[in-house]
């Protein structure tokens, strides 16, 4: 297993972890069938062709997810909500549709430079060339 944690040992306890031939954390209650989680802690899971989990079952709650031609996520309706994705001719999602709101993603390239809600800006500043996060402002806070 090998960049698996199979053990933690504290002061007072041992957990230890089991994977399954795929790197799967191997839990008694999970049933895991090609790579994918149908089912775990009593929340059930179901998968389209192109393996994108289009619902989850589980803790009296029912979740279906929608997934365009190009496997992107489109929509999810909740038990009483609905949310809606928009992206780019990139593939970059742009805008985030739900009951609470609109938020709007900005983008730098490949980076996400930052969100836009009625509430305000969050920004997102990276080390200078790369991908790695810093530290994020939100309406003049760090």
């Amino acid at each position: 297993t090998l960049g698996h944690v199979t053990k933690v040992s504290e002061a007072s306890s041992t957990s230890t972890f089991e994977s399954d031939s795929f790197g799967n954390p191997a839990l008694a209650d999970s049933k895991v069938m090609s790579d994918r989680i149908e089912a775990y802690a009593g929340v059930r899971y179901k998968y389209d062709q192109q393996g994108n989990q289009v619902k989850r079952e589980g803790d009296g709650t029912v979740q279906k997810r929608v997934f365009d031609a190009l496997n992107q996520l489109v929509e999810v309706h909740g038990d009483s909500s609905i949310s809606h994705y928009e992206y780019d001719a990139l593939g970059r999602r742009t805008k985030k549709i739900t009951q609470h709101g609109i938020t709007e993603f900005l983008w730098e390239g490949e980076r996400l430079l930052g969100e836009r809600t009625v509430n305000g800006f969050r920004w997102y500043l990276y080390q200078p060339e790369t991908y790695i996060p810093l530290a994020v402002l939100e309406n003049g806070s760090i």
